[in-house]
């Protein structure tokens, strides 16, 4: 396929368009400490401002929290970045409690605003928005789902409210008359203060150094946050320079997280200013020609991918030319056993000799029709024609037809050439699948037994159906027959894997187990042996196997179950069971001991046993499928073909994977009762005894 302009395409998409911001956090918060540590130096050489400036601080803290909210959800939705989503959600419970707290407090209205919040719940909500941001940054640092940061954005500020409502019972945090704090309210500070200094350096950790600006601007914000508290903890009057230095941090932080989101916003609209006028520039024209080209191979590439089978590969190869080429019609032949197989050609014929020439000559032909030509009924013409080789070998050839004048340009003969590359790659995967498929159902059909046998006071009911879904079989198989002592053996299994190989192993199987049960029937010494067996073929294989070997005469069954799905049984009173006992790993992972497990069986009792097609289901649990399975057989049945038709009815319209089933009714037998299971024991092979 030629490559002109697609190089360059594939080296552009692998530059990142913008490289990523980053902010030295460690830096900026010594840089933090340093600031403040010498703000509070500075606070606390001179007297304390006058009580009337504090609503003035007050204010500026929400504001500064507003501003800063919007652009940390827009950062977080931009970079999918769930740490910042956490973060936004906890600012917002920060900022209503905030303002509350402003309206009501003390210094702005004594009578506690417009809410009438008391005293005590405006302490409160200063600890509340404190913690909120603690809280949020520790919850995005664990990872918890970011589903959940608006709902507990909601809960917060529900809660705020609720809080300045004086609806919430609140120990005394400011003493009474004096205003002065408590030991509780000076002890829950401190506290918070533990609590914040464990999320800020878990949020360090997280964000890393250097990191995203937004992520850097939170953590300094939250170290500005607990030195306030630490401060406000450290002050046991009102309004002492203490205090002011805590209410000072307070305004630090709200505007230091404003400013650090503004500038971030700002930097980034500059940098990307700045790429995309070098950027533009250097790469529309490379890009202009080439990125359309590009973007339509990788979809065809994409939806070739998912293509199972010959008729898929050639649907998907015409829709693509004829929606981006401009062509009409677009005719695909496969080479099987060295013969050319036109698909779907109308009229039949009339591009056969064509491609039987560039298949046997494997050249590319470009037919152009610069003018109008007596050619296709006496329309303009054009055609390209390329043979489809993987590897060297010939695997089809493709057509492309235009019924009006048309020169094939460079884009376009590139465009189709990648299209016919791709072609050729997934035709040979589908003509591979068809050929596994073909050869496994005949391997299937030889194998599956073509009717239960007919046995005295026995019903048997046998079901298969291959999956419809894709184009590979799966090694599911179903196997009914008697003993010389007059038992009954009864078997399903799955080999785990699909296609020729998953049958093949599933022929085996079934071939050594009805050999192993000539010998010695018993389902432990039958599960252990084969298992033996497969481990000494060296075959790397899984199988899971359900063995029942059933006494008619007295009433009972013998169960070995390797890895499988359980046996099912249900009384005629309607009682079910599941025999889930005797169960040991899969055949072919290597096992010691195989138990089996005896159950009694009453009169006209009805035994299922199945693979897992018939009951799972992406879209629900096995259980559910289990309990429905249960369900149907509670319904009293008079044959095995009546349950087995109404148990089918349960797995889906269009399988995804085999089914088998097997039901056997048994007969009325005096002096059998219907019983549970009554024995669990495990048997040895012979030469180990």
């Amino acid at each position: 396929m030629p490559t002109t302009g697609l190089a360059s395409v594939r080296e552009v998409r692998r530059r990142q368009p913008l490289a990523p911001a980053s902010f030295n956090l460690i830096a900026g918060l010594a840089a933090t400490t340093l600031a403040t540590a010498l703000l509070l130096v500075g606070l606390q050489a001179g007297e304390a401002p006058p009580t009337s400036l504090s609503s003035v601080l007050f204010s500026w803290s929400p504001t500064g929290a507003a501003i800063a909210l919007p652009l940390v959800v827009v950062g977080a939705r931009r970079d999918r970045d769930a740490m910042l989503g956490w973060f936004a959600a906890g600012l917002l419970v920060c900022l209503v409690a905030m303002l509350l707290q402003l309206v009501s407090h003390p210094v702005v209205d004594p009578r506690g605003g417009p809410l009438g919040t008391g005293a005590q719940s405006n302490a409160a909500l200063y600890l509340l928005f404190h913690v909120a941001l603690y809280a949020v940054a520790l919850a995005a640092v664990v990872r918890l789902p970011s589903a959940l940061a608006w709902v507990v954005a909601a809960a917060g500020s529900a809660f705020a409210l609720v809080l300045a409502l004086d609806g919430v019972p609140v120990p005394d945090l400011l003493a009474p008359g004096t205003q002065e704090y408590t030991d509780l309210l000076i002890d829950v500070e401190v506290g918070c203060t533990v609590l914040g200094a464990v999320a800020v350096l878990a949020w360090v950790r997280a964000a890393g150094s250097p990191t995203t600006p937004l992520r850097a601007w939170i953590g300094l914000a939250l170290a500005l946050s607990v030195f306030e508290v630490a401060f406000n903890a450290v002050a046991a009057e009102r309004f002492d320079p203490m205090w002011w230095s805590s209410l000072t941090l307070r305004v630090a932080t709200f505007g230091t997280l404003a400013v650090g989101c503004v500038w971030t916003l700002v930097r980034d609209l500059g940098r990307v200013e700045r790429y995309s006028e070098v950027e533009l520039d250097q790469r529309d024209r490379e890009l202009r020609g080439t990125v359309a080209v590009t973007d339509l191979l990788l979809s065809n590439a994409q939806r070739l991918g998912h293509s199972r089978t010959v008729a898929d590969v050639a649907e998907v190869v015409e829709e693509t030319l004829t929606s981006v080429s401009g062509v009409e019609r677009v005719s695909l032949a496969t080479v099987v056993d060295g013969r050319v197989h036109v698909l779907g050609e109308d009229p039949p014929g009339r591009w056969s000799g064509l491609h039987e020439g560039v298949v046997r000559s494997a050249a590319t032909l470009w037919w152009e029709s610069p003018e109008p030509i007596a050619a296709a009924g006496g329309t303009g013409l054009a055609l390209a024609a390329l043979p489809l080789e993987v590897s060297g070998e010939p695997v089809g050839s493709l057509v492309a037809v235009c019924d009006r004048p048309r020169l094939w340009s460079a884009a376009d003969r590139e465009l189709v050439t990648g299209v016919a590359e791709q072609a050729g790659q997934a035709l040979a995967r589908a003509l591979l699948a068809e050929r596994d498929r073909d050869a496994a159902l005949v391997l299937q059909d030889a194998l599956a037994p073509t009717a239960p046998p007919q046995l005295p006071g026995l019903g048997i009911a046998l079901r298969y159906v291959p999956a419809t879904a894709g184009t590979r079989v799966g090694g599911d198989w179903v196997d009914c027959w008697s003993l010389p002592d007059g038992r009954v053996a009864l078997v399903v299994g799955d080999v785990v894997g699909k296609g020729l190989g998953a049958a093949a192993t599933m022929g085996r199987l079934r071939a050594a187990l009805r050999a192993l049960v000539g010998v010695d029937p018993r389902p432990s010494v039958v599960l252990g042996r084969l298992d033996e067996l497969e481990s000494a073929a060296g075959e790397r294989m899984v199988a899971t196997v359900l063995y029942t070997l059933l006494d008619p005469v007295a009433g009972q069954a013998t169960v070995g179950r390797a890895g499988h799905l359980p046996l099912l049984v249900a009384e005629p009173g309607g009682e079910t069971r599941v025999v889930d006992e005797g169960g040991s790993p899969p055949i072919g992972v290597g096992h010691g001991s195989r138990p089996d497990v005896l159950v009694r069986l009453g009169d006209e009792a009805l035994l299922a046993l199945f693979t897992d097609g018939l009951v799972e289901r992406r879209s629900r649990p096995l259980s559910e499928g289990l309990r429905a399975l249960r369900e149907a057989l509670a319904t009293p049945y008079d044959e095995a073909e009546a349950a087995a038709s109404a148990l089918m009815r349960l797995g889906p319209a269009e399988p995804t994977d085999d089914i088998a089933l097997l039901v056997v009714r048994l007969g009325r037998t005096a002096g059998q009762l219907a019983g549970a299971v009554i024995s669990h024991q495990t048997h040895l092979p012979e030469d180990v005894e």
